[in-house]
């Protein structure tokens, strides 16, 4: 067994793992781009459906390193060397992401299948290098690699098939490792760098939306409407820290948390989330976005915000499953009324007001005692290893 980051007590985020997420979140950026596309004041639908179309395999390939990093990194040449390849070929992808997606369907599918290869391999070349785990590793390097290639496989098919057997070998991608590897002996997923890892994702992401803002703040002629978009826009942003990482810990308490499913999945819809929100953002300061595609973009993202939000601690801690549901509730309600305002700019103060409204009624003081003195020992234990 090689000596691997996984047995660390205290695993933290390396540095090369921040600067690979700093690339990612600039693929992502192109991505979320799509949705700022206006013709006449109107989002069209196509830009809608694509948006999540282009933004689910990108995504995979965030998890599947991440996930590789979270079970075999050594820190070795050889990963630093092939990991910022793979973070070279992802400015590449980035390349071509565009709305008129059928025009760089080759070049994105090319680049992107040769990065899901190459992390396929890292997995292939792992094998052994964890205790009891060879055969998981050879396992999930083999299924990667397979579909990989099937998804290459498609430029040279119709483009009435070529999209369904991309997907279709994402969907293999998520499902061939629990039907062939349930009954495997395999690690559970470190825990702590798993959570860690997502949340400087998520920060990452909100400082890339208040550098939208202000970049969108440089293209405008001032009035007190763009104004107050922008003020509530920030104000947004902040909430939108505030109810994600105020019980993150709980998180990275729960012993549930044996397998990555319970997280990755839930990361899609925040994710998602994060990137609708700051485009509203952009939209009610600028004021091109007519009123019902503004509506319809905040319903969406608004759902998919709170769902990804919330579904883990949902999975996870039964007994405040009730306060869950009765506080989203809320949530949901407030903007719903919130989009029968007549403009984007108030509607944006009417999310401020459910978020701001969401943490008010947080159910902090509805967590068990346990839990309660285990956060408490849990601080006072960071604070031991600080000094």
């Amino acid at each position: 067994m090689k000596n691997l980051m996984y047995h660390e007590d205290h695993r933290h985020a390396t540095w090369l793992e921040l600067f690979f997420d700093l690339i990612f979140v600039v693929l992502i950026g192109r991505i979320t781009h799509i949705l700022a596309h206006t013709h006449n004041g109107h989002l069209e639908m196509e830009y809608i459906l694509k948006f999540p179309l282009m933004f689910i395999p990108v995504w995979w390939l965030w998890i599947n390193h991440t996930i590789y990093s979270n079970l075999y990194d050594t820190d070795s040449k050889e990963h630093r060397f092939i990991t910022l390849v793979i973070m070279l070929l992802m400015i590449g992808l980035s390349i071509f992401v565009d709305v008129d997606f059928e025009e760089v369907f080759y070049g994105f599918i090319t680049l992107y299948s040769l990065i899901r290869f190459i992390i396929a391999l890292l997995y292939r070349l792992s094998s052994g290098k964890h205790e009891g785990d060879r055969k998981h590793a050879e396992l999930l390097g083999h299924i990667y690699m397979g579909t990989a290639l099937l998804g290459f496989a498609s430029i040279f098919l119709p483009v009435s098939l070529r999209y369904y057997v991309v997907y279709f070998s994402l969907v293999l991608d998520f499902i061939l490792p629990v039907l062939l590897g349930g009954k495997m002996k395999s690690v559970s997923i470190h825990r702590e760098h798993l959570v860690e890892r997502i949340g400087l994702l998520i920060i990452i992401m909100l400082g890339e939306s208040v550098i939208s803002l202000v970049h969108t703040l440089n293209t405008i002629h001032w009035n007190w409407l763009n104004a107050l978009a922008a003020f509530a826009g920030f104000v947004l942003i902040g909430g939108i820290w505030w109810i994600l990482f105020d019980f993150i810990y709980l998180l990275f308490e729960s012993e549930k948390i044996r397998k990555p499913y319970v997280l990755i999945f839930p990361s899609l819809l925040l994710f998602m989330g994060l990137s609708v929100i700051a485009n509203l953002i952009r939209h009610a300061i600028l004021d091109d976005l007519d009123v019902d595609s503004f509506r319809l973009l905040m319903g969406i993202g608004v759902v998919i915000f709170f769902l990804g939000k919330q579904i883990s601690y949902y999975v996870l801690y039964e007994k405040i499953r009730k306060y869950i549901i009765q506080n989203t509730f809320i949530v949901f309600v407030i903007c719903g009324l919130s989009m029968l305002l007549p403009r984007n700019e108030y509607m944006l103060v009417g999310m401020n007001v459910a978020l701001f409204t969401y943490i008010a009624i947080t159910f902090r003081y509805m967590i068990d005692e346990e839990i309660a003195v285990r956060h408490l020992h849990m601080k006072k234990e960071r604070i031991e290893e600080k000094k």
